[in-house]
């Protein structure tokens, strides 16, 4: 059984990657998977957060405190797909694709919202 990297996981003993409901994939999201969601975030018409700051506090709200945000990442690593996209975004022109945006469940007019795919570490 392979070691699960997933911090503060809910599940204990752990069920392992192939098997644990809080991971997208066996490995996070896969280098194929990271090229297609650059691709629709090079074409995205959505911007998130109007500043880094946001951004970060945003990402402090949520995918610090969520099953799926890794504590000490390596290069390249995420298990979260929306995780991926806003650091792609920060490096990139700051854009999102729509469909990211509605699964982030962004919201006009608010600093920091509840992300739609957040789940609570305990």
């Amino acid at each position: 059984m392979k070691t699960c990297i997933v911090k503060n996981c809910l599940l204990s003993p752990c069920p392992g990657p192939d098997t644990c409901k809080f991971r997208q994939e066996p490995l996070g999201v896969s280098p194929e998977r990271q090229k297609e969601l650059s691709a629709d975030c090079d074409k995205g018409t959505v911007r998130p957060f109007s500043c880094g700051s946001q951004s970060m506090d945003w990402r402090g709200a949520n995918c610090e405190k969520c099953t799926k945000g890794l504590d000490d990442p390596k290069p390249g690593e995420f298990l979260c797909e929306i995780d991926y996209c806003i650091s792609y975004a920060a490096i990139a022109d700051g854009k999102i694709s729509e469909v990211m945006a509605k699964r982030m469940t962004l919201s006009g007019g608010k600093y920091v919202w509840r992300c739609g795919e957040f789940n609570a570490r305990k």
